[in-house]
């Protein structure tokens, strides 16, 4: 089976990297997204304490602050409110301490809104009014993504600052600005599990969940909320076929100086200089099941005379999120000694 699989995998694995080839324009549109990341950097950050201690967001909070590269890109400051990983609000600084707030609609086109009846948006809303937002939010009124509440729920449990609570030790999510992050990449690779990549430009899709790990080791997590036993339409030895596409977008990056490699590999949060080597941990995350397979556990795929390597991992956890988990990295897996999956 393992064979198949590799067979599978390197051909993904090379039509990215031809891809990549044949479309050259991402690395002058990268070259730019990095300039704008640390050119606007220090401003996002002037917000963050006051945001975080007016809407007391903490790393397990169902709120937190996001951003976008399209927010990251313009010239107005903008912050993403997310509920349990849904939009709910934009909040912009205007001066003084003051944001302006505009909510999201709900499927029905009903605006968001727990602080003010009969309100659209806030113009200059003081801090305190903001506070007032995070009590009333009413959270049964929000309908969720089950997909994006698991990741938002991860993100929380791999923010904390101490190992202590964390469902695995020696991971932090990369953060831009102190905000959650969805790293792009120019790839629509929601079909990579039949073998197709498709190369989008600028409308490609974005990394679900991006980590630093011990070692200083980069990692993709492709998240799936539904496990094998439920009928899940991608099996996980499938599905990691699009972490697969997203890794070698992240080596080939980080490989370009031309796209500003060393900016890039410094806004993910490194202090020293690409490496020699890299090894991106390359994962597929999804409930846990006693039919999700662990066939492809380390399996590496080469680049050619460059010694980097992707290595492939699983993440399984239980439904509650808790402290059930297992994972084939075995720097992060301090919960389930034994591995009893079945190949």
């Amino acid at each position: 089976m393992q064979v198949e699989l590799i067979k599978k995998y390197q051909e993904t694995f090379e039509t990215t990297q031809n891809s990549l080839k044949e479309n050259s324009e991402w690395i002058n549109r990268y070259a730019g997204y990095a300039d704008m990341f640390k050119k606007n950097e220090e401003a996002f950050l002037k917000h963050l304490d006051t945001l975080n201690n007016a809407l007391n967001l903490k790393p397990t909070s169902h709120l937190a602050l996001y951003l976008t590269t399209s927010r990251i890109k313009k010239t107005k400051l903008c912050f993403d409110l997310r509920f349990r990983g849904q939009s709910i609000a934009e909040i912009s600084p205007v001066k003084n301490d003051k944001y302006n707030v505009k909510f999201a609609k709900d499927k029905k086109g009903r605006n968001r809104n727990e602080v003010k009846e009969n309100a659209d948006d806030f113009t200059c809303m003081p801090i305190d009014l903001l506070k007032e937002l995070n009590k009333r939010l009413n959270n049964e009124d929000i309908e969720h993504n089950k997909e994006h509440l698991i990741e938002s729920v991860l993100l929380g449990n791999f923010s904390l600052p101490d190992a202590a609570g964390k469902c695995f030790k020696g991971i932090q999510p990369i953060k831009y600005a102190g905000c959650r992050f969805a790293m792009p990449t120019p790839f629509s690779a929601s079909k990579a599990k039949d073998g197709k990549v498709k190369y989008s430009g600028f409308r490609g899709g974005s990394i679900d969940i991006f980590t630093r790990t011990t070692g200083k080791h980069i990692s993709v997590i492709e998240l799936k909320d539904e496990s094998a036993e439920e009928e899940a339409k991608e099996l996980p030895e499938d599905a990691i076929r699009q972490a697969i596409v997203y890794a070698t977008f992240i080596r080939e990056l980080l490989r370009t100086p031309k796209a500003k490699s060393d900016d890039w590999y410094d806004i993910f949060g490194f202090t020293s200089n690409v490496p020699k080597k890299l090894n991106i941990k390359t994962i597929i995350a999804m409930p846990y099941s006693d039919k999700n397979s662990t066939s492809f556990k380390n399996i590496k795929l080469n680049f050619p005379e460059s010694g980097d390597t992707l290595e492939l991992h699983y993440f399984y956890f239980d439904k509650d999120l808790k402290q059930k988990a297992i994972t084939s990295l075995k720097e992060l897996n301090r919960v389930d000694k034994n591995d009893n999956h079945n190949s």
